[in-house]
């Protein structure tokens, strides 16, 4: 009877030496769209309480008349309800984040470079109320430089991994849109598609490729893997956010 118990003993151990759990990472990927829900604001100081949610664009306009200035602005949030709960838990798993902005048709191409910032919503907003005189208010450490060279006609892609994944950790309030300085000598205006617009084919759009973990076994005798659903793991090391690309 000793004999067997040391036998078995032996067993148990060589099969747990040679059968070693092991965490992995897979590659994954959601995009938002503004179908459901949709949520974008144009604002301008030519009607400071005039709100713009039924506007079908957005963008950034600067020009002048009879000595004043004027502007335009836009604000656009996403839905993050909609991601998996291990992004929200753990917003490092986002390796990156892609935010996708459509000319709208028929926009007259620009003759000169056009600079505006997206920057990072910091207080919840309402659509309907968001006027000029109730925007709210805007992160400046992380925005993002966006530069459209003349002629450019296809759609913007935009790296907002930072971005997105300070929201993740700070609170999503969304993205404003806004012309790089306040004052201009010659006008500008860049327009797309809002979240408003009739053709959903155009509407913003925001990609987040991500990695999901999940944790396996491997058999040292047979080579075999065994995939076991679990996402109740630790994140790996974040790792820098890419540059902003705007081509």
């Amino acid at each position: 009877m000793k004999g067997i118990l040391i036998f078995l003993s032996v067993f148990i151990f060589r099969a747990l030496s040679y059968s070693q759990l092991s965490t992995a990472y897979a590659a994954a990927s959601i995009t938002l769209r503004s179908d459901e829900a949709p949520k974008s604001v144009l604002v301008s100081n030519v009607f400071t309480n005039g709100t713009g949610d039924k506007s079908p664009v957005i963008g950034i306009a600067l020009w002048q008349d009879s000595g004043r200035q004027f502007e335009c602005r836009s604000l656009l949030q996403f839905d993050y309800k909609q991601l998996p709960a291990v992004i929200q838990h753990n917003p490092q798993l986002v390796s990156s984040a892609e935010l996708m902005l459509y000319p709208t048709p028929g926009q007259q191409s620009n003759s000169q470079p056009i600079v505006f910032y997206i920057k990072r919503l910091l207080q919840p907003w309402t659509d309907s109320f968001t006027t000029w005189s109730r925007q709210p208010l805007a992160q400046h450490a992380d925005k993002i430089k966006i530069e459209i060279k003349p002629g450019r006609t296809k759609p913007l892609r935009i790296d907002v991994t930072q971005m997105v994944t300070n929201m993740l950790l700070n609170g999503n309030y969304g993205f404003l849109l806004a012309p790089q300085d306040s004052v201009s000598k010659s006008d500008i205006e860049r327009w797309f598609a809002s979240a408003k617009n009739e053709n959903i084919k155009v509407r913003p759009v925001l990609v987040i490729n991500y990695l999901t973990p999940y944790s396996y076994t491997k058999d040292y005798y047979s080579g075999r893997e065994r995939q076991l659903n679990s996402t109740s793991v630790s994140p790996p090391p974040a790792t820098p956010a890419q540059p902003a690309r705007n081509n």
